[in-house]
């Protein structure tokens, strides 16, 4: 009977302990909104954390298109600057040496068909030729020198080769590839 007893208040124990517990709802309650609020809390910072993540790679896209750009222009700028020569230009090309006379005809034909292969930058007697350079009969004497930067095999090819320019404009020239030339930017 003792031990019987015993089970009885102990099992009423706990079961008071469990009454407690149903007849605090408060407490569960309270519990129920805390669990609530940081589910709702959580859902927002993973919404913020992804309109973060979308405002860095649309940031991060805008400051590579504009790096692209600042590139695109500063090559540019450098490719015009080297076309007006108003900078130096250093390279591999060609020097022509021609010790006849040639005709304004055979000079214009010759430095559009150097232009045309892709020649950055052309000097005749030490005196660069840009667009805007105009020449006569009498600018150039004989023996000429024709300083071209560019790519120096495509340029000694299409100069030398049978219906090459040299050809074409019927003058013989001395071509020799150069590794590193400098034509000087023009003078102010």
């Amino acid at each position: 009977v003792s031990i019987f007893l015993g089970f009885i208040i102990t099992q009423q124990f706990y079961l008071h302990k469990r009454v407690a517990q149903v007849s605090k709802p408060e407490e569960t309650n309270t519990l129920g909104l805390e669990v609530a609020n940081l589910i709702e809390t959580n859902s927002k910072l993973a919404k913020e954390a992804v309109n973060l993540k979308d405002e860095k790679d649309k940031l991060t896209r805008g400051l590579i298109d504009r790096q692209t750009a600042s590139q695109t222009v500063a090559e540019n700028t450098l490719k015009y600057k080297m076309i007006a020569g108003t900078i130096d230009v250093y390279g591999p090309g060609v020097t022509l040496y021609f010790s006849s006379h040639l005709e304004q005809t055979q000079l214009v034909d010759l430095l559009n068909a150097l232009r045309n292969i892709g020649a950055e930058a052309i000097s005749i007697n030490g005196i660069r030729i840009t667009p805007n350079f105009g020449f006569s009969a009498t600018t150039f004497s004989s023996p000429y020198t024709i300083l071209v930067i560019g790519e120096p095999g495509l340029l000694e090819n299409a100069l030398t080769r049978r219906g090459g320019i040299l050809d074409l404009i019927t003058v013989r020239a001395q071509v020799q590839k150069q590794d590193k030339m400098l034509i000087k930017a023009v003078k102010s």
